[in-house]
């Protein structure tokens, strides 16, 4: 279908676009041939710091904030619809850190460090993690019963957790430890009790993050220092496989909905990229940096890409890929900003320009339409990620630590001083 982009654009800069205009708007920002730029890429084509410019192709306009406001209404339609569902207080210990996690059925979460706490997301309900009663060892993970029952005993404080696709495991890091250890949480969550099973050791001093793969039987856990990321297959008898990122330090790992593990890293603010399958034996690199260890049964990880830019000598401090693979969001330590990056190429399309601290989780909703994140101030933002539009909820809280989209689409929120669901239309 021709449409007369030139008669088209100039009806939105004198405010007379008809119904029909918006449709077309709609459809060209979903599939990707109209681009809305702000801030700095504003600039870049023309326009002020607080100009939008429109375009496509060699066709543009720039409009006034007046008129750009009244677009994203126009296109977006009607704000989201948000109201709570229930609050719990749970007060943060004194420098605890965002360990929240959820279960990919929606029913489960856990949250806290000090003394973590299962809950439901249905209701809030919580259940403080019992002392363990069975223990099970592989191989590599003899010796471990001692280490981890002392763990639990002496309450240990918990630096991440991951649940796997089916909600049968739950991986648990400790502070300061190297020990890989995972909880039958079908167990624990049917009969209370808390069954055990030691995977091994890694090198580094300190297991800092997991993540298990969305389609195949993979759990991938990063050390710290060694910056060494260990990948267990979990199908039979685990062995261990290890890539190497040449960074500073690994500040997250992840699996894309398609199974593509990211490592972000500190130093030159580096994202690695791997792509992984189950079907052959030996590992193959395709650039030096990756390091190859051999072991059976195990992956192929085959290098995506490397990337680096001018995001701030601090690099970055939170990631997430959308669930139609799209988008990926970073979140930055240097300045607290928020970036969104299209997933294929990793070319930056926005990034916030907020007045205070955005230093929470970033996550998206299950359609990919919304990202979320927040801030010191109390207040969330659900960035649209056609339109580029971000609304502000006020939650009556401040210092938020996470903001998270359910599996089931509502919202998770940890504040300063408890925490709550929030359903979103």
């Amino acid at each position: 279908m021709f449409i007369d982009w030139k008669g088209l654009f100039d009806r939105l800069q004198r405010g007379v676009q008809t119904s029909q205009d918006i449709e077309i708007l709609r459809e060209a920002l979903r599939g990707g041939q109209l681009t809305i730029a702000t801030g700095e890429r504003a600039v870049a084509l023309g326009g002020s710091v607080q100009d939008t410019v429109v375009f496509t192709g060699d066709i543009k306009i720039i409009l006034s904030p007046d008129n750009a406001r009244a677009l994203y209404r126009a296109i977006s339609g009607q704000p989201p619809q948000i109201s709570v569902l229930w609050e719990r207080e749970l007060r943060l210990v004194a420098g605890e850190e965002n360990v929240v996690v959820f279960s990919q059925d929606g029913q489960w979460g856990i949250v806290g460090r000090f003394g973590p706490r299962v809950f439901r997301l249905e209701n809030g309900e919580q259940m403080q993690l019992p002392f363990p009663t069975q223990y099970i060892s592989t191989e590599e993970g003899e010796g471990l019963r001692e280490v981890i029952f002392s763990y639990f005993r002496e309450g240990t404080a918990i630096l991440n957790a991951a649940f796997s696709p089916d909600a049968r495991w739950l991986w648990l890091a400790f502070e300061s430890s190297p020990a890989i250890a995972l909880v039958d949480f079908q167990l624990l969550i049917t009969k209370r009790e808390l069954k055990v099973y030691g995977l091994g050791w890694i090198t580094g001093k300190t297991a800092m993050h997991g993540a298990f793969s969305p389609n195949t039987p993979i759990l991938a856990v990063n050390g710290h220092p060694d910056n060494l990321i260990y990948l267990w297959d979990l199908r039979n008898a685990p062995r261990v496989q290890r890539l190497r990122v040449y960074t500073e330090s690994i500040t997250s790992i992840a699996f894309s909905p398609k199974g593509y593990l990211l490592a972000c890293g500190v130093n030159g603010n580096t994202l690695n990229l791997w792509k992984a399958s189950l079907d052959l034996n030996r590992l193959e690199a395709q650039t030096d940096m990756v390091k190859e260890v051999k072991f059976r049964p195990n992956p192929k990880f085959r290098k995506v890409f490397d990337f680096s830019s001018q995001l701030g000598r601090f690099g970055i401090r939170s990631a997430s890929f959308s669930p139609n693979g799209q988008w990926l969001a970073l979140g930055r330590m240097d300045d607290h900003t928020v970036r969104l990056l299209l997933a294929s190429n990793l070319e930056e399309v926005w990034y916030s320009e907020e007045d205070t601290d955005l230093r929470s989780t970033v996550s998206f909703s299950p359609d990919s339409r919304w990202l979320a994140f927040g801030g010191d101030d109390g207040i969330v933002r659900l960035l649209d990620t056609t339109t580029r539009y971000v609304y502000r909820l006020q939650t009556g809280t401040s210092h938020l630590s996470v903001v998270a989209f359910t599996p089931n689409g509502q919202l998770f929120i940890r504040g300063i001083d408890g925490i709550s669901l929030w359903h979103v239309l």
